[in-house]
């Protein structure tokens, strides 16, 4: 049986513009069934009544398809099920659509003259030519627009029925302009046309005609089903909503259409390795070490180390001396120096570097408090998520807190607001005024990342402020000891937290990025030095122990950013877990039987004669007027290079020498250490503290004889004879929960995201610890069993990392560059730019396209990602040439984002990744 002909469901609004084309067209084999044209009302209705439709036509022979002349209509037409012969619908959201030819076209005319009424000769012949006594509403809408304005009054009441009667009027200010959709050969004296004239006397609007174009419902019902202006649903499937101009799609995913556009993507190629030879210089300045190596590129081996203390009151000390430890010819002949730190990390964790003010711009009430910024306020200046201004910005506003926060001390501003990322006129005004009225340099949210959250977006911005001067003093004293080697012009690239470099100037102004530039180079460290491809790499330093995951050689990165103690930010990193756990930690043992570690880094106290030889000499007499279990029992302060003794009264007793800080409390009348203000000059800088450590544990043990581990011994024995514990009994605990915070640490990364492991709590606390323990719990053995091996990197590792191979139930690999894998890892890497786009869905079928810096407003999906893929091209280019590496064609990829709906998957739009490698 032939199966050529065409049956056709229409509404009554576009019969006749159907009868027009038929006798134009000669389709006089169509079988045509017209819906009465006010079934828009009662979407759930227009559904039942097509779908009966559609399942009786289906029985009709030789059918090719079944046409469906409607748009979205209210959703009315979505979730109609094709059986055994396809159904093609026009790509349109309503009649108007159709009328005019594409849903391109109806969204120009929305674009221009938004509050449009639009009528036509079909629609007046439906609507009012053929009005018929039945209505098409819900019962809802028919209890309001049903009744007449004296029914309403006697049910309701004169003042409820005069309220409805608005109310059912209110369409009227909706609209400013009356438009008739005029076709070729039409009457100009038309009822119509005079209808639609006389409406817009009446109500006081403009009017327009507007010509209409019958291609698309020709295409429809003459088979041209290859037109893009129509959908053709397979048999089986169901139509379901689509973004842009796609408008239909059916339930197997979006449209065939949008796939194609996707597809572009689906091969896309990650960037090669650029091929390097000659020497590089990779350095990693720590918390307590400053490590170099000589890195042969063309043999990938390390060919020197050399490790030196980091003296934190002037880098290049430290620098020069590791430096020196080094063939000074071999220096001499490096092309490209690495540099990897913990400076950033550190400061994050420890609340250091300079001090900020905060200002937030959003449409919503943010909780100030829990940002971790000396001065946070909610200026005014508001934005939608597209851009689009809502509240301007208040000047007067910004300059009095601007001044405020110079008052507070604040040293630098950061600035973030919502929707900034698509228009950031707001953050660079505010900048700007505050700069002006204060002096106070400014850092926006949308030059650092593109990411939407903007509090994320905030805490990136405030964190880049406040670490500004650690990374330029860093980057200052590197370049001060390279030119002692003649090394003035080389090229100087910092490790970034993801694994990648950047230009040493570029750091300059976004040192943010380096937050977790040890932990990543350590796993692309470990990765070069042991040949491994997936392990749990566990970087142990001075201050941190930061724990990340290297799966099939390259570090696994983090979905959110990077997020250091108490800031969660948006800065591309990989998927590190750090606590403030290192050789340096501060052991508190003020509330034994537990042991508290870290997450503060002080001076082991077994380093006290290097700087304060005298203080050395009498510590055990010191010691001996400290009879107090409290905190800070037996550290020493000591002031530093930077402090003013006549400023305040705590540096003016420490004027004549270190002291105990038990005794300074005596001194200034308090009953312990914690009732004084001493902190904030630690953090400031202004004073040095020396006190109990993980490495002075390992000097009591033997592990480690670096420093004056005598001075280890007798701060441990002290704290023996306050607790009436033996010196055993104390190392045992201090090592118990070293193990015990390893442990939670490693299960942390090792876990999935987002599992119940995450919620912390008393249990996790409780399994930790007895899983760190030597001992069964009860008849309860509790271990944990990596599936991978665990690779110690870092100086303490070697003493202390051994043991935990049992509590993990893995292997745990080390080696003689261990303590330096992260300086390898600093020079081992190589620049990588990742720029994204999103391209989001309007309501309306709009794409939405954001960047850095911009964004656009485009019809279909097609031209959003040429848009984007553009944008990211010219941001990539600059980026290259701000790094000094040559520009090649980014790597493309592409995620997209949907959401479960009623009619199956729906499309939301995707997120557009750029990566250049060099």
């Amino acid at each position: 049986m032939a199966t050529d002909r065409i049956a056709v469901i229409a509404c009554g609004v576009l019969e006749w513009n159907l009868e027009r084309l038929r006798d134009r067209l000669g389709c006089h084999d169509l079988i045509v069934r017209i819906m009465p044209g006010q079934l828009h009302n009662d979407p759930h209705r227009l559904r039942e009544l097509l779908q009966a439709q559609i399942d009786e036509l289906d029985h009709e022979g030789g059918l090719r398809g079944i046409a469906i002349a409607y748009g979205v209509c209210g959703r009315g037409t979505l979730r109609l099920q094709a059986r055994r012969v396809p159904l093609v619908l026009p790509r349109v959201q309503d009649c108007i659509g159709a009328l005019l030819g594409s849903h391109h076209r109806h969204m120009e005319q929305f674009g221009l003259f938004p509050g449009t009424r639009y009528l036509s000769q079909g629609w007046y012949d439906s609507n009012v030519a053929k009005r018929t006594s039945e209505r098409y509403h819900t019962a809802r809408n028919d209890s309001l627009f049903g009744p007449s304005y004296d029914d309403l009054e006697q049910r309701y009441g004169p003042d409820n029925a005069r309220f409805i009667a608005e109310f059912r009027d209110s369409w009227k200010r909706n609209y400013t302009r009356s438009a008739y959709i005029d076709f070729e050969g039409e009457d100009p004296s038309a009822p119509a046309r005079q209808a639609s004239e006389a409406l817009a006397a009446e109500l006081g609007w403009a009017h327009a005609c507007i010509p209409g174009d019958e291609s698309l419902l020709a295409a429809l019902i003459t088979g041209d089903w290859a037109d893009p202006r129509l959908i053709v649903v397979p048999p089986g499937h169901t139509t379901a909503a689509a973004p842009g101009e796609a408008v239909f799609g059916f339930t197997v995913g979006v449209d065939s259409h949008i796939e194609e556009i996707l597809a572009r993507f689906a091969s896309a190629q990650q960037p090669e390795a650029p091929t390097r030879q000659g020497l590089g210089l990779g350095i990693d300045t720590g918390g307590t070490y400053t490590d170099a190596v000589i890195y042969d590129f063309g043999k990938g081996t390390v060919l020197a180390q050399a490790k030196a203390p980091t003296v934190h009151d002037d880098l290049v000390v430290g620098i020069r001396a590791a430096l020196a430890g080094l063939p000074a010819e071999a220096v001499r002949k490096v092309d490209r120096v690495g540099l990897s730190t913990t400076l950033a990390t550190n400061a994050a964790v420890e609340g250091k570097g300079r001090p900020v003010a905060l200002f937030v711009m959003s449409a919503f009430a943010v909780d100030t408090e829990r940002l971790p910024f000396r001065f946070v306020r909610h200026l005014s200046g508001t934005m939608t998520i597209e851009g689009t201004e809502t509240a301007p910005v208040d000047p007067e506003e910004v300059r009095r807190y601007a001044l405020e926060a110079r008052d507070a001390g604040c040293e630098a501003i950061a600035v973030s607001g919502f929707g900034s990322v698509i228009n950031p006129a707001h953050e660079a005004l505010v900048a700007r005024l505050a700069f002006e009225a204060s002096g106070l340099h400014a850092v926006c949210g949308h030059e650092l990342t593109s990411e939407l959250n903007f509090l994320e977006r905030a805490s990136t911005a405030g964190m880049n402020a406040r670490l500004v001067p650690l990374i330029e003093a860093l980057l200052d004293a590197v370049s001060e000891a390279l030119a002692e080697y003649g090394l003035d012009g080389v090229r100087v690239m910092v490790a970034k937290g993801d694994g990648s470099q950047l230009l040493a100037e570029v750091a300059r102004q976004l040192p943010v990025e380096t937050v977790l530039s040890g932990p990543a180079a350590s796993v692309v460290g470990a990765a070069r030095v042991f040949g491994v491809r997936d392990a749990v790499v566990a970087d142990m330093g001075g201050t941190t122990l930061d724990v990340a995951v290297l799966r099939r050689g390259l570090p696994e990165l983090s979905e959110r950013g990077a997020r250091i103690g108490d800031f969660q930010t948006s800065v591309r990193a990989m998927a590190v877990q750090t606590i403030g756990l290192g050789g340096d930690s501060e052991i508190d043992l003020s509330g034994w039987p537990a042991v508290r570690l870290g997450p503060r880094r002080i001076i082991p106290i077994c380093r006290l004669d290097e700087t304060e030889p005298r203080c050395a000499q009498r510590l055990p007499d010191l010691l001996r007027d400290v009879l107090s279990r409290t905190r800070h029992a037996t550290d020493v302060v000591a002031l530093t290079s930077h402090a003013d003794p006549a400023s305040d009264r705590i540096l003016a007793q420490l004027s004549d020498g270190p002291l105990l800080l038990s005794t300074l409390a005596q001194r200034l009348n308090r009953p312990a250490a914690d009732y004084l203000p001493w902190q904030a000059h630690e953090d400031h800088g202004r004073l040095r503290r020396y006190g109990l450590t993980l490495t002075d544990v390992l000097h009591v043990q033997g592990h480690f004889s670096a420093f004056n581990g005598a001075l280890s011994q007798a701060v441990l024995d002290h704290w023996a004879m306050l607790l009436e514990a033996s010196r055993e009994e104390i190392l045992e605990a201090i090592l118990h929960e070293f193990r015990r915070l390893v442990v939670d640490t490693v299960l942390s990364v090792g876990l999935p995201p987002r599992s119940p492991w995450s919620n912390g709590g008393d249990l996790r606390h409780w399994l930790t610890s007895r899983m760190a323990d030597r001992e069964p719990a009860g008849e309860a053995l509790l271990e944990c069993r990596l599936r991978v091996p665990l690779v110690g990197v870092g100086a303490p590792v070697g003493a202390l990392f051994p043991s935990l191979a049992r509590h993990l139930g893995t292997d745990v690999i080390l080696g003689d560059l261990s303590p330096v894998a992260n300086a390898v890892g600093a020079i081992a890497g190589d620049v990588m730019l990742r720029e994204i786009a999103a391209v989001r869905i309007r309501d309306d079928g709009v794409f939405v396209c954001s960047w850095r810096g911009g964004s656009d407003r485009v019809a279909d999906l097609g031209t959003a990602l040429d848009r984007c893929t553009a944008a990211l091209g010219d941001i990539l280019r600059r980026e290259a040439a701000a790094n000094r590496i040559a520009f090649t064609e980014p790597a493309f990829a592409l995620a997209r984002q949907e959401a479960r709906t009623r009619d199956g998957a729906l499309f939301l739009g995707v997120t557009l990744r750029a990566e250049l490698r060099g």
